[in-house]
């Protein structure tokens, strides 16, 4: 199995999410979706992580 260095560095929730945007910004969609993907796991709760995940 290929590690992903994005996906595999551990961090906080908040550092996750600010490296979810960064990603974004660099239009990095995929990461940002699978980074994404495991806050939404993690914190259904949050419609913040829904919201960059449905933006176009």
């Amino acid at each position: 199995m290929k590690l992903n260095p994005v996906l595999d560095t551990p961090g906080t929730p908040a550092e996750r999410w600010e490296r979810a945007g960064l990603l974004f910004e660099a239009r990095d969609y995929i990461t940002t979706a699978q980074l994404l993907d495991g806050l939404v796991r993690e914190f259904p709760e949050q419609n913040a992580t829904r919201l960059l995940l449905a933006r176009p």
